[in-house]
């Protein structure tokens, strides 16, 4: 819970607090008896104490739900960064393999070539000898 709400729910409670205790002192200043305002008081008081106090649990909840989604953040990031690592491994892989298959492209073509000289060569030796 933000400071701003923090400071808004105390000024409420502190608010809230001074309305029982003019209410205390108009009951009594009214005639009311002793015990009937002080039960009355007491009744705004309780409230007032289990208003704070579901204040507090709201808050602590919130805590729990923040950190709760800052871990579930933290852990989707690590996932994040081991699949990109995975990624840019596969990626590396992939380009020295394609490199791999074009010097092996590029040399079978080399014997190839040398093969079909070789031939050319071997067939104009035997034309010019018969």
């Amino acid at each position: 819970m933000s400071t701003m709400d923090e400071r808004k729910f105390r000024e409420m409670y502190d608010t809230q607090c001074e309305v029982i205790d003019a209410i205390a002192e108009a009951l009594h200043v009214s005639g009311q008896p002793n015990d009937v305002v002080a039960a009355a008081a007491q009744e705004m008081k309780l409230r007032a104490f289990r208003a704070e106090a579901e204040r507090d649990s709201a808050k602590r909840l919130v805590d729990i739900a923040r950190d709760h989604y800052d871990r579930e953040v933290r852990e989707l990031r690590a996932e994040l960064d081991v699949v990109r690592s995975r990624l840019m491994t596969v990626t590396i892989e992939r380009d020295t393999l394609r490199r791999a298959e074009d010097a092996e492209r590029a040399y079978r073509e080399r014997q190839n070539a040398q093969t079909l000289a070789e031939v050319k060569a071997l067939g104009a030796k035997l034309r010019g000898e018969s």
